[in-house]
């Protein structure tokens, strides 16, 4: 059963303790500038924090979010994505499109998280991912 832990109008974050996933939702509204993309991340990973990153996984559910691949939100948003899928178990990020998932590949290199997550475009993939018992090997097939 997952619980509501914090909602903004940016993000929503549920954990299911038995599991022992997070589930951050992000939703359709566009960030307005680097200050909203500021704050809201650093309200996030506060609320992340208190949960306990090292005991859950996390998924990252951005199908929602409107598409943006700008240099300079890619800058503005880069510390603050490493930030987000640091510290737990493991994590994946989900999305809508082949394009979407092609960009959240090519961050994940560039952030040099490509051992810790994965990129996924089927709900069901992700999930059974994260409930696997094993640790991910850095070669491992999204």
């Amino acid at each position: 059963m997952q619980r509501q832990v914090w909602v903004s109008a940016y993000f929503s974050v549920r954990a299911d303790a038995k599991r022992k996933v997070v589930r951050v939702e992000r939703s359709s509204k566009g960030f307005e500038g680097g200050h909203d993309l500021f704050s809201e991340f650093q309200k996030l990973n506060r609320e992340l924090d208190k949960i306990g990153r090292a005991s859950y996984a996390l998924l990252v559910d951005l199908r929602a979010a409107p598409g943006r691949n700008d240099p300079q939100f890619e800058e503005q948003f880069a510390n603050h994505r490493v930030r987000l899928l640091t510290g737990f178990r493991r994590a994946v990020v989900l999305v809508r499109t082949a394009a979407g998932k092609m960009q959240a590949e090519r961050l994940r290199r560039t952030d040099q998280l490509a051992e810790h997550v994965r990129v996924f475009d089927n709900e069901a993939e992700a999930l059974a991912f994260l409930d696997r018992e094993e640790e991910p090997t850095p070669d491992e097939p999204a």
